[in-house]
């Protein structure tokens, strides 16, 4: 079986959430690992007056009154958690690390096949990016796989594979062939990305064919013309109930995926899952 570890913010755990961690630890054939994080750090929350008079006077709650508010929201969304657990009779552990929020995901990648998370969890009222500052960190020190989550439940008909001839690229593709046996019978599209003249063009196509059809039934390769970052997005845009893989996210300049980060501005546009992996 393989270990899934699951991130959640139980202060913003909905129940519309379910559905797809579970589905993928069915197609995985997975144990599924749920790791609950809570920021102790509670920050100011200021509010404008409504007073005609001194309209700009900024206020706050009370530190105490958020923490008492908060804590009651995470003990109900855990409360409804539990509920959905045994509403579908799921086996699963929730574990509790020590330590900073970084280090428990840091340590529970560890030892995991793969995490899942929201592009949109975010542990800070002001981390309102998409992906989060939080989980762009993620997937740079995540030592697993990362699937990113859709925002809404989708099933998986199809798979697009970004390739480029790099090592990150291949990598990725290899580690989700290994987790997903169950989608060798889907239709399958590589799309590289040709950005200049390359003479090793040829050869890199033929290499990831081979590779590929030596596990999947149905392959495409779709040579794209231009940079990557728009001619994938135009290639991903529209999609639903297909996955997507990249390498590399991050780590440094020389690995980002195709010499600069498409990821991070696909990942902001799209609501569709990505695979996301280094070496």
């Amino acid at each position: 079986m393989k270990n899934i570890v699951w991130l959640i913010n139980p202060l913003t755990f909905t129940e519309n959430e379910f559905e797809f961690p579970t589905y993928i630890c069915e197609q995985m054939n997975g144990l599924l690992k749920v790791l609950f994080l809570e920021n102790d750090s509670l920050e100011y929350i200021p509010f404008i007056s409504n007073d005609p008079v001194f309209p700009t006077i900024e206020y706050g709650m009370d530190t105490k009154q958020i923490n008492d508010k908060n804590q009651k929201l995470i003990e109900e969304n855990k409360v409804l958690f539990f509920d959905l657990v045994k509403q579908k009779k799921l086996s699963l552990t929730v574990h509790n690390e020590s330590g900073t929020l970084m280090q428990q995901v840091i340590e529970e990648s560890r030892f995991a096949d793969m995490m899942l998370v929201k592009s949109s969890m975010s542990l800070s009222y002001e981390d309102d990016q998409n992906p989060t500052s939080f989980v762009k960190q993620v997937l740079a020190k995540a030592e697993c796989p990362v699937l990113i989550m859709p925002e809404d439940s989708q099933t998986i008909n199809e798979i697009y594979f970004t390739y480029n001839g790099s090592h990150s690229s291949v990598f990725a593709i290899k580690h989700f062939s290994y987790l997903f046996p169950a989608f060798k019978y889907l239709p399958v599209t590589v799309l590289y990305v040709s950005e200049e003249k390359n003479d090793q063009e040829d050869k890199q196509i033929n290499d990831i064919r081979e590779l590929l059809y030596a596990q999947y039934k149905h392959v495409t390769v779709k040579v794209l013309q231009g940079t990557a970052e728009a001619e994938l997005f135009s290639e991903l845009a529209l999609k639903k109930n297909v996955i997507v893989t990249f390498g590399a996210f991050g780590r440094s300049t020389i690995s980002r995926f195709f010499r600069k980060s498409s990821t991070n501005s696909i990942l902001q546009t799209i609501d569709i899952p990505a695979f996301i992996t280094h070496p």
